[in-house]
């Protein structure tokens, strides 16, 4: 059990930044995980939750952390050795398919990881994805 992840054993090694539609993020966001959760802090200052171990959001509240947007040095910083786990994949268009490319090439070379899920991705999108993340590994 030395291996788990998360809550199941000894000390937080690692963190996991997930993506939520907006109807599942209310419902993570309401639900009681466990019973010494704390998740009252992000109350007081929104910006502190772009820093927080664990976060949920929409892809383009990630993707905040590319362009040339207030805090965005912050939002950058919030992602530095987090998984970042995108799902659906498959349902981005152009424009959104080359930001997340530039997402996964930065993300790599700040020392993140990547989970990217997608029933029907196409090959050539996968590359593209694979690519940009290899990229971003070569930069490091």
């Amino acid at each position: 059990m030395h291996s788990a992840y998360g809550i199941f054993t000894g000390k937080t090694q690692h963190t996991a930044v997930l993506e939520f539609t907006k109807t599942r993020a209310n419902w993570v966001a309401d639900e009681v995980w466990h019973s010494e959760q704390q998740g009252e802090w992000l109350a007081d200052n929104r910006k502190k939750s772009l820093l927080a171990h664990v976060g949920g959001g929409t892809i383009d509240q990630v993707f905040l952390a590319i362009l040339k947007v207030k805090y965005q040095s912050l939002r950058l910083i919030g992602l530095l050795g987090k998984i970042l786990v995108i799902d659906e994949a498959h349902a981005y268009d152009a424009y959104m398919g080359k930001e997340l490319e530039v997402l996964l090439e930065v993300h790599a070379a700040m020392g993140g990881s990547a989970i990217i899920m997608s029933a029907t991705l196409p090959i050539t999108i996968r590359g593209k994805l694979v690519n940009a993340f290899l990229q971003g590994l070569k930069g490091k």
